[in-house]
């Protein structure tokens, strides 16, 4: 409630319902979110995991439309929610995959998807991209605070400062 600026729940609720909260407000909390469930806090578990079944069930869901369960592939984890702390999302996500397609390999992007995007447009143009387009694309590539539109860089920034959720230490 502290992070919204809301004094009680019955105050973030009715302002949900008279619709004047900034949805995004409330998407910026899930890093914050991240970071309880690493700590261990049991809802903020409940709601990284309830969030993995239900990405598995998407990726399940492709697998069996297009009959994949036995065949070697990649499921792609794109999207900044994938940059949250602690490794509970994607492992709750991978159980549902390899439950149906024990072969499936989770895999991260080594870049951002934007820099797909500049290789989809090399492409389009018929231009064949060499080692050393790769190599300058790598070097000039920005930062991923420039990508960071979940505030999981800040956070992870932040994560020493006094009154922060510390990690768990394993």
């Amino acid at each position: 409630m502290q992070q919204l600026g809301f004094p009680t729940v019955e105050a973030m609720l009715r302002e949900l319902v008279l619709h004047r909260v900034d949805h995004a407000r409330i998407a910026g909390l899930c890093p914050l979110v991240f970071e309880a469930a690493y700590a261990g806090d049991k809802v903020a578990v409940e709601i990284v995991e309830r969030q993995g079944r239900i990405l598995g069930e998407y990726a399940v869901a492709l697998i069996h439309r297009f009959d994949m369960h036995d065949l070697e592939f990649d499921v792609v984890l794109s999207g900044s929610v994938f940059k949250g702390v602690g490794p509970l999302l994607i492992d709750t996500v991978a159980q549902a995959v390899h439950r149906v397609a024990p072969r499936a390999r989770l895999v991260r992007l080594a870049v951002e998807p934007a820099l797909g995007a500049v290789l989809l447009a090399y492409d389009g143009l018929g231009v064949e991209v060499s080692e050393a387009m790769y190599d300058q694309l790598a070097a000039t590539c920005p930062g991923p605070e420039l990508f960071d539109t979940a505030g999981v860089h800040r956070i992870r920034q932040d994560a020493n400062r006094p009154g922060s959720l510390k990690r768990r230490r394993g």
